[in-house]
């Protein structure tokens, strides 16, 4: 877990734990095996009943503001999630490593997720090149679609997410 939840290598993993690469290596393979084949337990869209807890359990959705350093409190009817994306940096790649480039000067491909009032994953999209705007992301994306077309969220409920987003 060490592995994805930082950008460092096997090696670095290893002396930190005091093991071996291969068992670093090994491990890594194991847990990312076991996600991906278990993927739609770990990380699914709510659907009605679901949905409705959600939204009550998420009352008060705490949103943190780093700029400010300030905790708010969201307030409003309806919320089920929050939206947005995140750069996970990546080696400047041979072919088109401009389209790579994000806005913070660092080669990355974006990653968009919902997540819930216990920030458990609704949803995660991942693939597009870092100079991708968070909107045009969204739009192409499979649960931004159905927003957008409203096929999957009813229009009693929301999702909270930064002026990238459109109201939808």
């Amino acid at each position: 877990m060490w592995y994805i939840a930082n950008t460092v290598c096997y090696r670095s993993i290893a002396s930190r734990l005091d093991v071996s690469d291969s068992t670093v290596m090994k491990s890594v393979d194991g847990i990312v095996s076991a996600m991906v084949k278990d993927k739609n337990k770990l990380i699914r869209w709510p659907k009605g009943e679901q949905l409705r807890r959600n939204e009550m359990a998420s009352e008060h959705f705490n949103v943190y503001l780093p700029q400010i350093t300030t905790v708010y409190l969201i307030c409003m009817p309806g919320v089920v999630g929050a939206i947005d994306e995140t750069h996970i940096a990546i080696p400047g790649p041979n072919q088109h490593h401009e389209n790579y480039n994000n806005r913070k000067g660092f080669h990355s491909i974006v990653a968009q997720v919902v997540c819930d009032h216990e920030m458990k994953f609704m949803s995660v999209n991942t693939g597009w090149p870092g100079s991708v705007y968070d909107a045009r992301f969204f739009r192409n994306y499979k649960i931004g679609k159905r927003i957008i077309n409203k096929t999957t969220l009813p229009d009693e409920f929301h999702l909270i997410g930064d002026s990238a987003y459109p109201l939808s």
